[in-house]
């Protein structure tokens, strides 16, 4: 072949290299540079507040990518009708969680601790793991990292319908409603960090132009219904899960059905 065959050859096997090779990660800026202007509220995930933009920032500390912590979503306010379950301080399921970074985001994972083997065999539990799902209910821009440590804009994901008022709302025939985000904020006072745990509460506005009697009988104006909601996070204890075994003895089974033991798993949080 012609040395400028050759060459050509060389070139074009280069570009297709290029081509296909992945895209490099972005350079962040470090968290210390991002945040010189934020207030910092240090704790189990660290809240940085950005009082310019109105966004509240979340830091997941060196090695905690991947760890396990409970995840518990609450109602801080009620709308004054138990019959619709939106009452002061309903609190939702305890959910294991854990943060995952596919790619420039980070993503909120909820485990499901329903179904596992009770085994010491990792294929079997494997097995079990990958048959059934789990539940990825954020994603978060990076926008800074330093030193194993990751920053992320949480603003979106904490300005949104986690306990799913709308639903409930819908449910009770009180009517369509919208998450307004423009009159939706993070609730400051009940927004902090701790050693062990990380409490963040925002207040949201929910828009109908047709709501239902019961929001017009408890709203000043049923057009416009303002809740605060508490999503927190809270570390895992060492032993993340506990079980506790439910024999078929007790209850009746007929005979066909066999033995079985069931383990439902209890989360607890350290306090």
């Amino acid at each position: 072949m012609p040395a400028r065959s050759r060459a050509t050859a060389r070139g074009l096997a280069a570009i297709a290299t290029l081509a296909f090779a992945p895209p490099a990660r972005a350079q962040l800026p470090t968290i210390t540079d991002y945040t010189k202007s934020f207030e910092r509220r240090d704790g189990y995930f660290p809240l940085y507040w950005d009082g310019a933009k109105g966004r509240l920032l979340l830091e997941v500390p060196a090695g905690r990518l991947g760890e396990q912590f409970l995840y518990l979503p609450s109602l801080a306010t009620g709308i004054g009708d138990v019959r619709l379950g939106l009452d002061r301080g309903a609190i939702g399921d305890e959910k294991l969680a854990h943060f995952e970074r596919p790619g420039p985001r980070l993503a909120l994972v909820l485990e499901n601790p329903k179904f596992r083997a009770v085994s010491d065999d990792e294929a079997l539990a494997r097995s079990v793991r990958e048959s059934f799902p789990v539940s990825t209910v954020a994603s978060l821009e990076v926008v800074a990292e330093e030193g194993g440590r990751v920053l992320v804009d949480a603003s979106s994901f904490v300005l949104s319908d986690i306990t799913d008022v709308r639903g409930a709302l819908r449910a009770g025939d009180q009517g369509a409603f919208q998450l307004d985000k423009d009159r939706s904020t993070v609730y400051q006072p009940h927004t902090r960090a701790f050693p062990e745990n990380t409490e963040i509460e925002a207040s949201l506005t929910f828009t109908s132009e047709n709501p239902g009697p019961r929001v017009r009988r408890h709203a000043p104006d049923a057009r416009a219904i303002t809740l605060r909601q508490h999503p927190a996070s809270f570390r895992s204890p060492s032993t993340t899960t506990r079980s506790r075994s439910t024999e078929s003895s007790s209850r009746a089974t007929p005979f066909a059905t066999g033995s079985s033991r069931r383990t439902p798993t209890r989360p607890r949080a350290s306090r």
